[in-house]
C-alpha cells in the first residue's frame, strides 16, 4: 500500500521525534531499563512538554490528524506498533530492550500515548 501525501510528512515528523528522543545521549540501554523497570516517563514534564513540542509540527498536520490515527490504526495496528518499527529500524539496540525487558511493551504504549494526548489527537 502507498503512502499518501499526508502519511509521509507525518511519519517523518514521528520518525524525525523519536530519532530526537532516542537517539539523544540521555537515552542508552541503562537507563531505558530502569525507565521501563521504575515506569519512568521519557517526556520529563509529562504532556505538557508533549505540548510544547508539538508547536513545531505545522498546524495543517495537526487538523488532519483523525485521518493519520485511522490510516495508522488500519496501516499499523496503532502508533505503538509504528514507533516499534521505526525503533527496529533506527535503533534497534533500544528495540531490542524494549521487546525483551518485561513490561517493555507496556511502558512504550504509556509513552506513544502521552505524546498523541499532548498533542492533541488522543483524549
Amino acid at each position: 500500500m502507498e503512502e499518501s501525501f499526508i502519511e509521509k510528512i507525518a511519519n517523518n515528523i514521528v520518525r524525525k521525534k523519536l530519532n530526537d528522543i532516542f537517539g539523544s545521549p540521555d537515552i542508552n540501554p541503562d537507563n531505558l531499563v530502569t525507565a521501563i523497570t521504575d515506569n519512568i516517563s521519557l517526556w520529563k514534564s509529562g504532556e505538557e512538554e508533549i505540548k510544547i513540542q508539538a508547536e513545531s509540527i505545522p498546524g495543517f498536520i495537526l487538523n488532519m490528524a483523525s485521518e493519520y490515527v485511522d490510516t495508522v490504526e488500519e496501516k499499523y495496528g496503532g502508533f505503538t506498533n509504528l514507533t516499534l518499527m521505526f525503533l527496529k529500524e533506527d535503533h534497534s539496540d533500544l528495540y531490542s530492550i524494549l521487546i525483551n525487558t518485561p513490561g517493555g511493551l507496556n511502558w512504550l504504549d504509556r509513552q506513544v500515548n502521552e505524546i498523541l494526548r499532548g498533542i492533541g489527537i488522543k483524549q
